[in-house]
């Protein structure tokens, strides 16, 4: 067996269908752009696949995949050895508690001696009726209205201009003392139409970002304000905002999105919106090497 690295063009070129999904073609496409990397273990066909991110100082396992012909014969594991041999770092994931995958994945990484913890809280929202009406009862046009009056604007990321741009960009280094990089490629990740920018004084004050993995699902990546404006609600505007383009223009049915367990303010917000409503809430399980 052998680790080689996988490039986009070998993916679409070789791979069948028994080999990939809707989930890789995104995550590929990433890697096309460079933003991921792909590993794959070899001997005279596939018999697994990786998709990870260096970032931080860390190896991100984003996605993992093993050939249906050669399950339950260790090739996930192995290569899972093979690229801690090839990264500074060993490789981290994190994967919700109901996944199909999740007792696979959970039993790879005890044999690889990792250690685990919950550490955020994952949301599916139906964007249905029923939550389109306990939305509107918090009043969302009444506080934006408010926030607006301010001097506070909220636009598309889409509308953004250079000033602003490199505000964003400069997010973990600025007042918003955020851990969070923005990617520079940003624009190829995020729907940046459903993305949004809190913008006063021509002064960046909060954003979110947002991915659109099909034509039906949304999931919020991040949303964050600069430390000074945090308890002011503007955060909500932003909510209120893409909350109304999805129901007057788009096709979203379901909204993923994750809150830290220690963001405790989020949480709050976060169960008055959905408490009249059907909202599966998962465990976001961190899985990290010992050493």
């Amino acid at each position: 067996m052998k680790l080689k690295e996988l490039s986009f063009y070998s993916y679409v070129l070789a791979f069948n269908n028994n080999l990939k999904n809707s989930e890789t073609d995104y995550y590929m496409g990433l890697v096309e752009d460079g933003t991921l990397e792909a590993y794959m273990l070899y001997e005279k066909e596939v018999l697994s696949y990786a998709i990870v991110q260096e970032k931080d100082n860390e190896c991100l396992l984003k996605y993992i995949f093993t050939n249906k012909n050669y399950r339950n014969n260790g090739h996930a594991t192995k290569l899972i050895e093979e690229l801690n041999k090839i990264f500074k770092s060993k490789v981290q994931l994190s994967i919700v508690n109901n996944h199909p995958s999740y007792k696979i994945v959970e039993h790879i990484m005890n044999k690889l001696n990792y250690r685990h913890k919950c550490f955020s809280k994952v949301y599916s929202i139906d964007l249905n009726e029923e939550y389109e009406k306990t939305f509107n009862s918090l009043n969302p046009d009444r506080l934006s209205k408010f926030i607006y009056q301010n001097g506070y604007r909220c636009i598309p990321l889409s509308m953004i201009d250079n000033n602003i741009e490199k505000q964003l960009l400069n997010t973990s280094k600025s007042e918003f003392r955020d851990p969070f990089i923005v990617e520079p490629n940003y624009k190829k990740i995020y729907n940046l139409d459903l993305s949004m920018a809190i913008i006063k004084d021509n002064v960046l004050k909060a954003y979110s970002l947002l991915k659109q993995p099909s034509c039906d699902v949304l999931e919020i990546s991040k949303i964050s304000e600069a430390f000074q404006e945090r308890g002011k609600g503007i955060i909500f505007s932003i909510i209120a905002k893409t909350t109304k383009i999805i129901y007057s223009e788009t096709k979203i049915k379901r909204l993923f999105f994750t809150i830290s367990n220690t963001n405790h303010s989020s949480l709050s917000l976060t169960s008055s919106i959905i408490k009249n409503n059907k909202v599966t809430v998962y465990d976001n399980i961190y899985f990290y090497p010992i050493n």
